[in-house]
């Protein structure tokens, strides 16, 4: 069996530095997409947890959906290890092609290395619309 979606379909879900937007009816500019920080430490030293500042962009189009929701983005550590939700009421338009751009803030830790993943879901769903991935990787000079 073929599991198909009924919506919303998500268009795009990324973390980048910013967004520009002069008027709310304007097209949205993404400037500095990002999915990693480097730390670069000397050969003996532990590296410091890293403070990171960034936004997630969510793209959605309605699809069946339309309607009032809360939109989820769920982070989880490379051990797995939940770490907070940063969400958002949103309204999906009646026209199924039409959508929403959604622009969150972001401020985590990251001390571990590896891959953190954002879960991005709709209301209280278990599935997953879509996941972010961001990685956090320590150089040893």
């Amino acid at each position: 069996m073929t599991y198909m979606s009924l919506g919303p379909y998500v268009q795009a879900a990324l973390l980048c530095q910013r967004v520009t937007q002069p008027h709310p009816s304007a097209p949205i500019t993404i400037v500095g997409l990002i999915d990693r920080v480097v730390v670069q430490v000397p050969h003996r030293i532990s590296p410091q947890p890293s403070v990171v500042y960034c936004h997630a962009v969510v793209i959605l189009k309605t699809g069946t959906r339309p309607g009032n929701h809360r939109l989820r983005l769920t982070l989880t550590s490379p051990s797995g290890r939940p770490l907070r939700e940063f969400s958002l009421d949103i309204t999906l338009p009646n026209e199924p092609d039409q959508g929403v751009n959604v622009v969150m803030p972001i401020q985590f830790t990251a001390s571990e290395e590896g891959i953190y993943w954002f879960d991005v879901r709709l209301d209280n769903e278990t599935l997953p619309l879509t996941r972010i991935s961001f990685r956090r990787e320590v150089v040893r000079a």
